[in-house]
Parts: structure tokens; sequence; C-alpha cells
């Protein structure tokens, strides 16, 4: 009878080990997800970051060359 438990024993704790790997590689994982959604969201961010500056710089340029326009007509 002591064999029996202790053969269940042993299960268990191989089982808990087997268990306990796979907790560690979802972690992993998670974490990996995580950093590529933080870079994901970052790139993203710089990139309309950067097309709103362009779209003020055509904004003014545009601006500029309808003021230098009246200028010259009035010219």
């Amino acid at each position: 009878m002591l064999s029996v438990i202790a053969w269940f024993i042993r299960q268990l704790h191989q089982d808990f080990k087997c268990v306990q790997k796979e907790v560690s590689v979802l972690q992993n994982t998670a974490n990996l997800i995580q950093l590529e959604s933080k870079t994901a969201n970052e790139l993203l961010l710089l990139k309309i970051s950067f097309l709103e500056w362009r779209m003020e710089g055509e904004k003014n340029s545009f601006h500029n060359r309808l003021k230098k326009q009246d200028n010259e007509k009035s010219n």
C-alpha cells in the first residue's frame, strides 16, 4: 500500500513539474506578446506624429504660398 501511495506522489510531482514548465513558457510568451504590442504601439504613435508634422508643414506651406500670391497680385 505504501508503494502505491509513493508512486502516486511521484506522478503528482512529475505532473507538477510539467505544469510548472508550461506556465513558465506561457509567461515568456505573454511577455513577448506584451513587448511586441508595446513596440507596435510606439511605432504607430511615431507614424501618427510624423504624419501630423507633415500635415502641419503642408498647411503652413499652403498658407505661405497663398500669402505670397496675394502679395504678388497686390504689387
